[in-house]
């Protein structure tokens, strides 16, 4: 195999580009993959989450690049938390630039919720213009990209086309 088809097969992890960043007074918890979902209803609940959980959240809110405070603020849930405790763990896993697990090893740890959930494009994954194939969904990051990507499409499509006059 050659460099270029090499890289036209990492290309496809490009495919349906858009930038996943956190913007204040957004909210992009709809395009949340349910493993996320499913962390953040039993924070909701006051349950216990357990260790993977939690760096896994972490994590993924990083990447997305959540405030501090903001992800520090959902453990406050938590029977165990401990504002300072957090605010310094939440504060480390930034530093150190950890990534979000992929969904096989999310997989592994049972944390994917996909059957849960019923979710389409966990479990159905998504069509792949580039090898006119159907793709399985590799990481929850991509879930998010790829939920923002369809979206904007089809707010775009349902836009009223406006001509250009001269005046």
């Amino acid at each position: 195999m050659t460099l270029l088809d090499q890289w036209d097969l990492k290309k496809e992890d490009f495919e349906y580009s858009f930038e996943l960043k956190f913007k204040e007074g957004s909210d992009i918890a709809n395009d949340f993959p349910p493993c996320v979902k499913e962390i953040l209803s039993k924070i909701q609940e006051g349950q216990n989450i357990i260790h993977i959980e939690r760096l896994f959240l972490v994590f993924f809110l990083h990447a997305l690049n959540y405030p501090n405070d903001k992800i520090v603020d959902l453990f406050a849930n938590l029977p165990d938390f401990d504002r300072k405790m957090t605010e310094y763990q939440v504060e480390f896993a930034k530093k150190k630039g950890y990534v979000p697990h992929s969904c096989a090893t999310l997989k592994s740890f049972n944390l994917c919720k996909a059957k849960k959930y019923d979710d389409e494009l966990c479990m159905g994954g998504f069509f792949s213009r580039k090898l006119e194939e159907t793709k399985k969904i590799a990481h929850p990051l991509f879930y998010v990209q790829f939920k923002q990507f369809t979206r904007s499409k089809s707010q775009n499509q349902n836009e009223p086309k406006t001509e250009k006059t001269d005046s």
